[in-house]
């Protein structure tokens, strides 16, 4: 199962063994890349997501084991780079899907999986209208993963696999929902001020201040001894 809908490829599945990570994230970095890096192997998958050249979020899924988001999850697929025996793919996205993105990453996850075989979809939305919620709909089999943006509780675009935008409609969105493997989450609008901001490292460090030189102690001036005067 797709954990985020693949986006415009720019580059898929290039194997890690031939890749420089720090000249690799510098140039995506100069190129104010919006969009984001998968990172697989084995049983193991990260997401690295750039907004304009910043890095605003990652996330690292590893079997059964625990989550993995922000700085931690970071370090985990950089070193699975470093590992090289795996592939990374680079996905170009707009600023607008990158924000959805950064909701999923984020995990602010509302209910947990439902199988859309069990549900009403038009009365589905109908909740989601009543309840006025912004944030995303996610919906996933084993070979498809769409997500609906909601503002208001209202559709405003579907992320279709092989975009870079969102799309007025779904072709597949039916025929998905009817199947016995489907299910549907729904995510809430994260706030961005969540986001860790240590992710991105600031490209000019600090300058540093100039040492202080300690100053030469001054020796005092001798002090003269009075003479004493003379007998009588």
């Amino acid at each position: 199962m797709r954990h985020i809908p693949r986006g415009k490829p720019q580059y898929e599945k290039l194997p890690t063994v031939f890749l420089n990570w720090d000249e690799m994230s510098s140039k995506l970095r100069a190129d104010k890349f919006s969009g984001f890096v998968e990172v697989a192997g084995d049983d193991r998958i990260g997401f690295i997501l750039f907004s304009g050249g910043r890095i605003s979020g990652s996330l690292y899924i590893a079997g059964s084991d625990i989550d993995l988001r922000g700085q931690k999850a970071l370090s985990k697929i950089t070193m699975s780079i470093q590992e090289r025996k795996g592939t990374l793919s680079i996905y170009t996205c707009s600023n607008d899907i990158c924000d959805v993105i950064q909701w999923y990453i984020q995990g602010n996850r509302l209910y947990t999986p439902m199988e859309s075989s069990f549900i009403s979809w038009d009365k589905f939305l109908s909740v989601m209208k009543e309840k006025s919620l912004t944030g995303f709909i996610r919906v996933a089999n084993s070979e498809y993963t769409e997500f609906i943006k909601l503002t208001d509780g209202t559709p405003k675009g579907h992320f279709v696999g092989g975009n870079e935008d969102f799309l007025d409609k779904s072709e597949k969105l039916s025929s998905v929902l009817t199947g016995k493997d489907t299910v549907i989450e729904v995510f809430l609008k994260t706030n961005p001020s969540a986001v860790i901001s240590r992710l991105d490292p600031k490209e000019t460090p600090p300058e540093k201040p100039e040492p202080v030189k300690p100053s030469t102690p001054v020796a005092p001036p001798p002090t003269k001894i009075p003479e004493e005067p003379p007998n009588p």
